[in-house]
């Protein structure tokens, strides 16, 4: 070693720009998109982290999500097709719609989609009400005189 040491598992610390913090914002899709993609393209459009710099991996996510959606329908319409010798084997498509997934999986990620993802690089998401928080906000609007 030359004198500095490597830190197993450390991450350079990463500030979090709430609504891109001046980056303009998704805006319109690229390409017409049917209703699957549409609405991926508005989810993705409403996160604050997915600014217009990342509208060709938003892109290609809604439209992976429209062709996942047409491989499954060719899939569960036809689950074999004839090989050689007539015998029946799994529809092409099968592989077809692996290979997507994985790919969709990975432009989720790119996309910050998982929620543990954003936790850990401190981008702040809704936060789900408890049966606390729920109590507290009927006893408050009870008022004092009622509580």
């Amino acid at each position: 070693m030359t004198g500095h040491r490597e830190l197993v598992g450390h991450r350079p610390a990463l500030k979090a720009l709430p609504g891109g913090d001046g980056l303009p914002a998704l805006g319109e899709p690229f390409l017409p998109l049917g209703p699957v993609g549409l609405r991926a393209w508005e989810l993705l459009a409403a996160a604050p982290w997915v600014r217009e710099t990342d509208g060709i991996l938003a892109s290609m996510f809604c439209q992976g999500l429209q062709e996942r959606e047409a491989l499954r329908a060719l899939i569960a319409a036809s689950p074999t097709v004839k090989g050689s010798r007539n015998n029946p084997r799994p529809n092409p498509a099968t592989a077809q719609l692996r290979a997507l997934e994985k790919q969709l999986g990975e432009w989720a990620r790119l996309l910050l989609l998982d929620p543990r993802q954003r936790t850990e690089l401190g981008i702040a998401t809704a936060k789900a009400r408890t049966k606390l928080d729920e109590l507290r906000d009927r006893r408050e609007a009870r008022g004092p005189a009622n509580g």
